[in-house]
């Protein structure tokens, strides 16, 4: 039987990937933005020539949310009002103060609470970019009963249920790279304590 190959290989081609995930988010603003003129369900992806018209202002925001970072990108305006989110309910007194390499943001535009730290939603990561995702309420309000842990395959096949061997097999990678990080730093601690070496780096 083939193996699956590794998530991290088929992200090699970087400025794919970062059209990739614009295309993608913009999909997902369109659906969820009241202002658009596109009527889409919040899961249903849509062709590109409706992606770019409609978001192209929404660009650098939609590269915050599935996780890009760059400096042209973290110059976007965001207000300093103080706001509360995710299921922990943290208020900080601006979103300037998030944290994103450490959050993720609901797909659905209109969602009150808007991000939510990967470890309160039980995500090990950021999901590869063809997965969506809902925060726990969001998922609920529109009903979506397909998926795993609030994601979905944009492109999954009726009968996989929203994806569910594409993100069994991610959070199985997910897990095998946690546990081998988590030998790392036993590892170096070991040393640390037996040699003394206090130049040995811990990962955080």
């Amino acid at each position: 039987m083939a193996r699956t190959k590794p998530f991290r290989d088929l992200d090699r081609d970087q400025s794919a990937r970062r059209a990739s995930k614009v295309q993608t988010l913009q999909t997902q603003l369109i659906a969820s933005d009241p202002r658009s003129h596109v009527s889409v369900s919040p899961l249903t992806p849509i062709t590109p020539s409706f992606a770019v018209t409609d978001a192209d202002d929404d660009t650098s925001q939609a590269l915050l949310a599935v996780g890009y970072r760059d400096s042209h990108v973290n110059g976007t305006n965001e207000t300093n009002e103080a706001f509360t989110f995710c299921t922990c309910n943290t208020t900080v007194e601006g979103k300037r103060e998030l944290d994103l390499e450490k959050m993720i943001r609901c797909g659905n535009r209109n969602c009150e609470k808007m991000w939510f730290h990967l470890r309160c939603v039980e995500l090990p990561n950021h999901p590869p970019i063809r997965l969506g995702w809902m925060c726990p309420e969001c998922h609920d309000t529109f009903g979506v009963t397909s998926g795993k842990k609030g994601l979905w395959d944009f492109r999954a096949k009726e009968e996989d249920e929203g994806g569910k061997k594409l993100i069994n097999a991610w959070l199985r990678e997910e897990d095998r790279e946690e546990k081998k990080r988590e030998n790392a730093r036993m590892r170096k601690k070991f040393w640390r304590e037996t040699i003394g070496e206090s130049d040995v780096e811990m990962e955080g």
